[in-house]
């Protein structure tokens, strides 16, 4: 469960960034992938960099991860061969695993590509909420 307390925070902003570059994903207190797993490559790639950002960095981020659609083959934590390495490392530090947790919204108020005005509707999505225990 996450829980979000009101705090002040500084945002830095980001230039453009290509998750598919071979450039090192900058350090960071908090990761977040809203919606964005379109497709299995797109999917494997975030989890990949999910990897590289508790894995290799100093700091071990925060992360929020959701996903509304559910596309077929989006679900990195099974197809990502780094995110089983992931889990092993966790363990042996006796942090918490990256798990999907079910979540349902309601009164979501939103649009899209396809529809000219807002539309409010219920939405279920699948949630990573991950690190925000660790000190």
């Amino acid at each position: 469960f996450c829980v979000f307390l009101p705090c002040n925070l500084f945002l830095k902003p980001l230039p453009d960034f290509d998750i598919f570059s071979e450039t090192p994903l900058p350090e960071s207190d908090i990761i977040i992938a809203a919606d964005v797993l379109y497709n299995p490559e797109l999917a494997a790639q975030v989890g990949r960099r999910i990897y590289e950002a508790i894995s290799k960095n100093d700091t071990i981020p925060k992360l929020i991860v959701t996903d509304s659609q559910k596309f077929h083959g989006t679900d990195f934590l099974v197809g990502v061969k780094e995110l089983k390495e992931l889990s092993s490392l966790l363990r042996e530090r006796g942090l918490e695993e990256l798990q999907w947790e079910m979540r349902q919204l309601s009164q979501v108020r939103g649009s899209g590509v396809l529809v000219d005005e807002d539309q409010t509707y219920d939405v279920d999505v699948r949630m990573i909420c991950w690190g925000w225990d660790i000190q």
